[in-house]
């Protein structure tokens, strides 16, 4: 722009980066900075070598499937697919899941459908147990050798946790007192149970409907007092079925039949001498 003649002199405003100031250039990485990109980048690095082993590792040793429980179920409930999830483990895990359910040609487990017949907790691998009182072989293999399985109706609600295999157990026993009442004596201690099942007992009378329903305890004990529980089992469901208490595995103590073996008592009660062992 012309200025007029004898007009003072306006000096221009200076562009920001005409201010006389010398910009600084970019400041030098922190050593330490440095250090600890390079050790993650490391890190990362090792991560992906693993994951990639793991993975090569898994398909050579192949792969063992599975299904798993996502919900609990009751005795009685039947199992439905959305129940359970497929999960795979190395094919070295195999043993460990001998008695698990095994899956058809649709992927689906095979006892779809199926009651248990013992309560099975979320998390648990899906196992034939579950669905089966154990008969046949795979109950006799479980039975400790010179000792009888017996299977007896129980009444468990009472308990604090469900029925599993290998749990020991008191058993008690309903009986008719002198005069009518009923009172509850102890069977047997420290009893170690075999399996768990269900049982329905129906009553003819009632047009085929079920009168009761009643979980079965399968317990190892000797011959001679296998025999004798066919008798008092007899006697017992004339006034209900027996009851059982759990015990500690640690705990062998005999808290009411110190010899062991069946109660006295309950013996004489029922007209049992102790020559019927023999």
């Amino acid at each position: 722009m012309s200025q007029m003649p004898g007009s003072p002199t306006v000096p221009l405003p200076k562009k920001p980066g005409n201010l006389g100031v010398s910009n600084p250039g970019p400041a030098p990485a922190s050593p330490k900075l440095v250090g600890l990109a390079l050790l993650i980048a490391l890190i990362a690095v090792v991560l992906v070598n693993l994951y990639i082993i793991g993975i090569k590792k898994a398909a050579q040793e192949g792969e063992f499937r599975f299904f798993r429980l996502v919900v609990a179920k009751d005795v009685g409930q039947t199992l439905e697919l959305e129940d359970v999830r497929l999960v795979g483990v190395p094919e070295s895990f195999r043993d460990a899941f001998r008695d698990v359910v095994e899956s058809n040609s649709q992927g689906q487990p095979l006892r779809l459908g199926d009651p248990f017949t013992r309560r099975a907790e979320v998390g648990e691998p899906l196992t034939t147990r579950m669905f089966d009182d154990l008969t046949g072989d795979e109950a006799r293999r479980l039975i400790t050798q010179g000792y009888r399985g017996v299977s007896l109706p129980v009444v468990s609600k009472t308990l604090p946790d469900p029925l599993k295999s290998e749990m020991r157990v008191d058993i008690l026993a309903p009986v008719r007192a002198p005069g009518g009442r009923q009172e509850i004596l102890p069977v047997m201690e420290n009893v170690r149970v075999v399996s768990v099942g269900s049982r329905t007992i129906v009553d003819e009378k009632s047009g085929g409907r079920a009168s009761s329903n009643f979980e079965t305890l399968t317990v190892e004990v000797r011959p001679d007092e296998a025999v004798l529980f066919e008798a008092i089992t007899q006697e017992v469901q004339k006034t209900g079925v027996y009851r059982v208490l759990l015990r500690s595995p640690d705990d062998q103590r005999q808290a009411y039949i110190t010899e062991g073996g069946l109660n006295p008592e309950i013996l004489e009660r029922f007209g049992l001498s102790a020559a019927s062992r023999q």
